[in-house]
């Protein structure tokens, strides 16, 4: 039903009212009333939406029902002032209401005001007087402050760009690491503190180099700063070429050896492998076969260019070798196609028995493998190896000769998305030698330095550009959160 009110007009304190304006009489207007003072739930999230049920409840209000929502409306607002009630009023979205004086009130209230007039226009005066004595203040500061708002412009604006510029980055890593695509990691080694020699004492030569644990390749150096046990090196930003999530970065100091005369050169050997052949089966037969007489086999092992051979067992088509068979090569950055060749000995030219290649780079370092593989063109021959790779040292010193003073780690859960910049402390055989070095690692998404022609910039740090084409918010700017950890 809908009722006409008995007064649209809801008494507030202090003798002031508020006016319904040409609504309040239907059962949805008194619960909305209600409800933004807090005296009804929400009929909506209550039904979760269901405006059948909500339509019935409201439908099934009589004029009774009417007449104690409005008794208790009016009991309600009789307690609060206008701006508490015209506040929660407008909350909830009610703006059918207005502010209302009686006649009674009003005349008192004029009295009121008229007393006060003379107390206004006083104060007005006084006010104004000492507007005037500032004003002549303000123009000097105004002044003083316009000769620095732009340059405070420029640099909001530089902090502007630069929040925008973190905030793609992050989007666009994460959006990366979705599709499994690696970071672009800029690493600079920039000094450090407390560096002790055992040859030179506090005054050193010394310089830092930084790679993927492991990763020889990915090796980056400083110059080398001279006697200091504080060196500055302020490297330029350089890239880890191939870095993976997960991998580990080690920072080293090292001592230089001038007495060295390879001095500034690198010998790029750096780790070790170890090769046994034991033993061939079933291999093809190259000679006659009469009176014994088969293929005499040898095993040729080689790895970039260098080549050793087992001794040759004469006449045996399932040779085992007990000596001359252990083999050491030494494995620069490069080295990773190792290959068998089983040979038959003639005394004109001796001819292949089969092959085997593979790439050591897949095998687990510090690792006995012991393997049977087939031999290619061997037939149904096959040949035993054992094979052992050890890695080289975490970050090897540019020249075998130079000490190293200290190091120190870095795992990925450090430095990825935000970056570092911190002062890591050195260890020499697992125990703290005092001595700090301080570095800074930038994180960027892959090609992001494609705007700007490289991932990093020179001497001056990284690429200033964070924008994908477009700017901020451009084609390809994703959003959302980022990865945990």
């Amino acid at each position: 039903p809908r009722l006409p009110l008995a007064s649209p007009l809801l008494p507030l304190k202090e003798g002031r009212f508020v006016r319904l304006l040409g609504r309040g009489q239907s059962p949805h207007d008194a619960w909305m009333l209600l409800q933004a003072l807090g005296l009804r739930e929400s009929l909506w999230d209550k039904y979760k939406g269901d405006l059948g049920r909500i339509r019935k409840i409201l439908q099934g209000l009589s004029a009774e029902d009417l007449r104690g929502l409005r008794e208790e409306l009016v009991e309600c607002t009789k307690q609060q002032g206008y701006e508490q009630v015209a506040d929660r009023f407008q909350r909830a979205g009610i703006d059918w209401f207005a502010e209302e004086v009686r006649p009674v009130d009003a005349e008192a209230l004029h009295k009121q005001r008229a007393e006060k007039l003379d107390e206004i226009r006083a104060a007005h005066a006084d006010a104004v007087e000492l507007a005037l004595q500032q004003a002549s203040h303000c123009w000097e500061l105004e002044k003083s402050v316009h000769a620095t708002a732009e340059d405070q412009q420029a640099e909001l604006q530089r902090i502007h760009s630069e929040e925008q510029g973190k905030r793609w980055t992050l989007a666009e890593l994460q959006r990366q690491w979705h599709h499994g695509i690696p970071p672009d990691v800029g690493v600079s080694m920039e000094h450090a503190s407390g560096l002790l020699s055992a040859v030179k004492g506090d005054m050193p030569d010394t310089y830092c180099a930084c790679q993927i644990s492991n990763r020889h390749e990915s090796r980056v150096l400083t110059h080398v700063e001279h006697g200091t046990h504080a060196p500055t090196w302020k490297s330029p930003m350089a890239s880890m070429p191939g870095y993976r999530y997960g991998d580990t970065l080690v920072f080293a100091v090292f001592a230089k050896d001038h007495d060295d005369a390879a001095d500034g050169t690198d010998t790029g050997k750096t780790g070790d492998l170890h090769v046994t052949v034991c033993c061939a089966h079933n291999l093809k037969n190259l000679d006659t076969g009469i009176l014994g007489d088969v293929s005499d086999p040898y095993v040729v092992v080689k790895i970039a260019g260098e080549e050793q051979r087992t001794p040759t067992i004469n006449d045996n088509l399932d040779p085992v070798w007990t000596e001359g068979n252990q083999f050491h090569f030494r494995l620069g950055t490069e080295d990773r196609n190792l290959s068998f060749n089983v040979m038959n000995h003639n005394y004109i030219k001796d001819v292949s028995l089969g092959t085997f290649e593979m790439d050591i780079s897949q095998l687990a370092p510090e690792q006995r493998h012991h393997m049977q593989v087939p031999l290619i063109d061997g037939e149904n021959g096959t040949l035993e190896i054992d094979l052992f790779v050890k890695p080289p040292p975490p970050c090897a010193p540019h020249h075998a000769l130079d000490q190293l003073i200290g190091e120190t780690t870095v795992e990925t859960g450090r430095f990825y998305p935000h970056g570092l910049r911190d002062d890591l402390p050195l260890v020499l055989n697992n125990r703290p030698t005092g001595a700090m070095v301080h570095v800074v690692i930038h994180v960027r998404p892959q090609d992001m330095g494609a705007a700007c022609g490289s991932s990093y910039g020179g001497a001056g740090g990284p690429c200033g550009s964070f924008y994908p084409p477009g700017g901020p918010g451009g084609p390809g700017s994703p959003g959302g959160g980022f990865p945990p950890g």
